[in-house]
């Protein structure tokens, strides 16, 4: 499995739309459910401070999720715009395989 971990601030005022917006239901998860090989997004929210939220994504291989982001560049890039303003800051963390 290929794992993806993104690390995003927000503010108090927006967290509930972040939290829609990148949750299970959200549309980055219906985004990449069309995608073969997607297994599912986790959404963690730090319980002390401000609002800062993780996701781990997880995909059967680095070559699913590649193949899915070079053939989705464009629409993965008007979603990533459209949510821009639900956050202060994002950060991507790591990658790995297991």
């Amino acid at each position: 499995m290929f794992h993806i971990l993104w690390q995003f601030e927000t503010s108090d005022e927006r967290t509930p739309e972040f939290a829609a917006a990148y949750g299970h239901e959200g549309p980055w998860t219906e985004f990449f459910r069309r995608a073969p090989g997607y297994l599912g997004t986790e959404l963690f929210r730090r319980s002390v401070g401000s609002p800062c939220f993780l996701t781990v994504d997880h995909w059967e291989s680095r070559t699913a999720y590649e193949t899915f982001r070079r053939e989705r560049a464009t629409d993965y890039a008007s979603l990533d715009q459209a949510c821009e303003a639900l956050t202060t800051s994002e950060r991507f963390l790591t990658a790995w395989e297991d």
